[in-house]
């Protein structure tokens, strides 16, 4: 039995069709590589901006380090116990940026040095050395160094005349109850140091107004001697 040859208009059909297929196919596969590019992309610039940010931590690290390292330097070449400790209290916090043509160019390392310190509340009188009414003296000692309002600067406690009285190196220069400050024998030395790659206008860190600084980065490091 002969087999019946389609006719031509349903070959013409059958090529449409698969012509018609071959185009969808074409599009669909377009469409998908350009959404696996895209995707490739977006991964590949968001790894290096997250390689580029921790690059900068790590120099901001880095510069961090360098503001403790300034800082112990500063402090440690005082041999004057007492200026240094003085100092360590007077002086405000230092700000630099570090020096062009090193890794570290763009940083800007703010320092600042804490003693551990105490108070205690005593009754003082104009032009006398004695302190009273001090609720607690077992905490202090003969030399210990004193300060506040009404106490000049260089003041020691001279000695401990009583279990509420103490005698200072130096008469007072203001009276009534004041708060005063001591050093504990030990003294701790506290030094903090922040850097950071964007400061403020005044130029230093940290800087406030992150939210307009995206790239903004920070670092810091505090010590104990």
């Amino acid at each position: 039995m002969m087999q019946k040859m389609p006719t031509r208009s349903a070959q013409s059909f059958r090529v449409v069709n698969q012509r018609g297929f071959s185009l969808f196919s074409a599009i669909f596969l377009l469409v998908m590589l350009s959404a696996l590019g895209a995707a490739i992309v977006k991964v590949t610039s968001s790894s290096q901006i997250a390689s580029a940010l921790d690059i900068q931590g790590e120099r901001a690290y880095q510069a961090a380090r360098a503001g403790i390292e300034w800082g112990l330097y500063h402090r440690l070449r005082e041999a004057d116990t007492a200026l240094r400790e003085q100092k360590c209290l007077n002086e405000a916090a230092t700000s630099f940026a570090l020096p062009a043509g090193t890794t570290l160019t763009g940083f800007t390392v703010t320092v600042n040095c804490a003693l551990s310190r105490r108070t205690f509340s005593g009754m003082l009188t104009n032009g006398t050395a004695l302190v009273s009414n001090v609720a607690d003296t077992t905490m202090l000692a003969d030399g210990i160094p004193v300060s506040g309002i009404g106490i000049p600067a260089g003041t020691t406690i001279l000695s401990v005349t009583g279990p509420s009285t103490v005698t200072l190196n130096q008469p007072a220069t203001a009276g009534g109850v004041q708060d005063i400050n001591y050093q504990p024998d030990l003294v701790t030395y506290t030094l903090k140091s922040t850097a950071c790659n964007q400061p403020t206008a005044a130029g230093t860190c940290p800087q406030a107004a992150t939210a307009n600084h995206p790239d903004y980065v920070q670092r810091v490091l505090e010590v104990r001697f």
